[in-house]
C-alpha cells in the first residue's frame, strides 16, 4: 500500500477495512454470546411447548441456522417505478442510496421517499452499523478514519431512540448532526471525509420463503444476490436497531436478524416477480451486472 492510499484511501479499501475490523471483533465476541443464545433458544423453545429435555437447545440453534443459511439475499423493488418512470434507469450497476443522491459536484442530495425520512434512515443507517467507540476514538486511529469515512450524519448512541419517531424534526433536537438541508430539496452531510460509495449494499435475508421476497414494503419484484455473499455479510436486526451485527458463522436464530450488508457492490444472481413482463426481467438483470 502506498502512502498516497493510506493519507487518501479509496472507497474500496474504505469497505475491505470496516469488514476485516468488524469481522476480527465479532470472532472475539462469539464464544461471549454463547450464553444470550443458549437463553434465547431456551426462551423460542418454551414460547413454543418445545420439550429442552427431547430436543436439547443445540440441536434447535443448528436447525434455526441451517434455515436461515438456506435462505436467499434478496433486494425488493418496484418494476415500475425502476422501468416506467419518465426517468429511464440508466444505471449499469446496482447503486445504493448515497451513490444514486451523489451530485456531478460531489455534494449529495438525498430525498425522502414513502418509505423512509432522509435524515431518519442516514441516522439510523450510521447508528446501525458503526460502533459508538469509533466516534470517540483517537483522532489518527484506523477506527476514527472508518468512521469519519463512513458516518454521514454525525449521529451517537444517545440519539438510538429518537430515529424511532418519525415525526420528530432531529436536526434540531441534535444540533451536533452533520446533516444539512430537508428531504424535499435534498439532505446533504457537512463531514467532508464522508465516502458515498464506501458505504453498504443492504439486502435481506428470506429465511421465512416469502414468494416476494423478503421485504414486499419495496416492492413485489426482487433480486436475488449471488449465494457468496451470504459468507462475506455482516448481519444486522432491522433498521434502525442499534444492535451489533453478528459474523456469518454466528447468525443468532432470532426472526428479527434478517438484515446483512455486502462487503462490495452486489452481484444480481437471478431475478424474480410476478408482476413484470419479459422486457423488465431482461432491464433488471441488465441493471443488476
Amino acid at each position: 500500500m502506498s502512502i498516497f492510499s493510506a493519507i487518501a484511501p479509496s472507497s474500496k479499501s474504505i469497505q475491505k477495512e470496516y469488514v476485516d475490523k468488524r469481522m476480527r471483533q465479532l470472532k472475539r465476541e462469539t464464544s461471549a454470546d454463547s450464553p444470550k443464545i443458549r437463553e434465547l433458544i431456551l426462551r423460542l423453545q418454551a414460547k413454543h411447548h418445545v420439550n429442552p429435555t427431547l430436543m436439547p437447545w443445540t440441536k434447535t440453534y443448528t436447525r434455526l441456522l441451517m434455515a436461515m443459511s438456506m435462505g436467499d439475499l434478496t433486494i425488493n423493488l418496484d418494476a415500475g417505478d425502476w422501468f416506467m418512470k419518465a426517468t429511464p434507469n440508466t444505471f449499469a450497476t446496482y447503486k445504493q442510496t448515497y451513490e444514486r443522491a451523489q451530485q456531478p459536484g460531489g455534494a449529495l442530495a438525498l430525498r425522502d421517499d414513502e418509505h423512509n425520512k432522509a435524515i431518519n434512515r442516514t441516522i439510523a443507517d450510521d447508528l446501525t452499523t458503526l460502533p459508538d467507540e469509533w466516534a470517540n476514538a483517537h483522532r489518527f486511529s484506523q477506527r476514527k478514519r472508518l468512521y469519519k469515512a463512513l458516518n454521514a450524519s454525525g449521529a451517537d448512541a444517545s440519539m438510538a431512540g429518537s430515529v424511532k419517531d418519525m415525526k420528530s424534526n432531529l436536526l434540531t433536537k441534535h444540533p451536533g448532526l452533520t446533516l444539512a438541508g430537508d428531504g424535499t430539496h435534498g439532505v446533504d452531510t457537512t463531514n467532508q471525509r464522508f465516502k458515498p460509495k464506501a458505504k453498504e449494499v443492504f439486502a435481506a435475508l428470506n429465511y421465512a420463503r416469502r414468494l416476494h421476497g423478503s421485504n414486499t414494503t419495496y416492492g413485489f419484484s426482487y433480486l436475488v444476490l449471488n449465494p457468496e455473499f451470504k459468507r462475506r455479510a455482516l448481519y444486522y436486526r432491522p433498521i434502525p436497531s442499534t444492535s451489533p451485527p453478528r459474523a456469518p458463522g454466528a447468525r443468532p436464530a432470532s426472526r428479527r436478524w434478517a438484515r446483512c450488508c455486502c462487503a462490495s457492490t452486489s452481484t444480481c444472481w437471478k431475478t424474480c416477480g410476478t408482476t413484470r413482463s419479459t422486457a423488465s426481467v431482461a432491464r433488471t438483470r441488465a441493471a443488476a451486472r
